[in-house]
């Protein structure tokens, strides 16, 4: 009876400890893949925006995309130097920027209901950078040094569709330089 003890003692333990790792692992693993994926895809690298065009049915990459947003997204790095992020809102128009960590939680979010019009900036940087900010500029904080920006548009119809692909590539990601 004893040996039954101690084995289920060492079992409960040891699921326990892969139950963490596995709990932690995930999330970066999926990361590590999509930005692998992403850069490959677009061919792109890191901190250069990929702007893709409407998804057709073909496409399935995400599962079930929206035929009617207009994507844009980037792999950052903010280990060396903050990014400024910059792109014109038009009032009236449906737009959304994610910003996501390598745990794959949403830490920054903005949209048309807190940017109704104009031009929007923000420095991203590391949570332990030291900014010099005379602008002003809100600061988005990464908890990560690395991660994914993901922006959404959506386009009511498609015979506007110049106008709304103008808009998407007003997004600008270039160093913040103080």
């Amino acid at each position: 009876m004893r040996n039954w003890k101690g084995f289920i003692i060492i079992t409960l333990i040891l699921s326990a400890i892969f139950h963490v790792a596995t709990i932690k692992a995930i999330p970066y693993v999926v990361m590590t893949v999509a930005k692998k994926k992403l850069m490959e895809r677009e061919k792109i690298g890191v901190n250069e925006v990929a702007y893709k065009d409407l998804i057709t049915e073909d496409e399935r990459v995400v599962i079930r995309p929206s035929p009617d947003l207009l994507y844009s997204g980037m792999i950052f790095d903010v280990s060396k130097a903050p990014l400024m992020v910059s792109a014109s809102v038009e009032e009236g128009k449906y737009w959304a920027l994610n910003f996501y960590d390598m745990e794959t939680n949403n830490f920054g979010i903005f949209d048309d209901r807190k940017i109704t019009d104009g031009d929007f900036k923000i420095i991203l940087a590391h949570k332990d950078a030291e900014i010099k900010n005379p602008q002003g500029y809100k600061v988005l904080r990464s908890p990560d040094s690395t991660g994914v920006m993901l922006n959404r548009i959506v386009v009511p119809d498609r015979s506007v569709l110049d106008e709304y692909q103008k808009l998407q590539h007003t997004l600008k990601v270039t160093p913040y330089i103080e």
